[in-house]
């Protein structure tokens, strides 16, 4: 694991990606997390999709020869392109995470979420089983399977926190949106 954080969730993916060693990856909304999952040394293929042309092209630049990159503007085919095929981990930081949630709870026993603070997201995030929340509440990790969920805890014990208090969340986006700092 790097000495310093990259984004926000890195601490959380690497540890998972070292105790749980996947093959097969899929993430919906490619960015840092496309390098940090391709480049680990288990992960044989990585299956991603985006909905903007702006950040499909900066993803498809790195050129990474384990990673499907794939483009849907449509949000029906976008949470859709990921088919019926089961994955190690899957990765949702992208749009319409909500449904994207609901669609890998049958595909995957491993699933992370980023800016998972977000009201919209929880009832999709309450529909798992395990929730451990990391990275002050903006990633968390989903499972059904307590095996996965104790596999999880302990290798994330260290940097786990409390879920994030939807009345503070409230406080601190008005606050933002009048034009102060929190």
């Amino acid at each position: 694991m790097p000495a310093k954080s990259m984004h926000s969730y890195d601490k959380t993916l690497y540890a998972l990606l070292e105790a749980f060693n996947p093959k097969n990856v899929f993430e919906w909304g490619p960015g840092i997390s496309t390098q940090i999952i391709a480049l680990y040394p288990s992960v044989e293929k990585v299956v991603s999709v985006e909905h903007d042309e702006f950040f499909y092209d900066l993803v498809e630049r790195l050129s990474l020869d384990n990673v499907s990159l794939n483009i849907r503007q449509d949000m029906e085919e976008y949470v859709n392109f990921i088919g019926d095929s089961r994955y190690d981990l899957i990765f949702v930081d992208g749009r319409n995470r909500r449904n994207c949630l609901k669609v890998a709870r049958n595909l995957t026993d491993l699933v992370v979420l980023h800016d998972a603070a977000r009201l919209d997201y929880r009832d999709a995030v309450d529909d798992y089983r395990f929730q451990i929340w990391t990275d002050e509440g903006n990633t968390v990790v989903l499972t059904n399977s307590q095996e996965v969920y104790e596999k999880s805890k302990s290798v994330l014990c260290s940097i786990e926190c409390k879920k994030p208090n939807p009345e503070v969340i409230a406080i601190k986006k008005s606050a933002l949106e009048k034009g102060y700092s929190v």
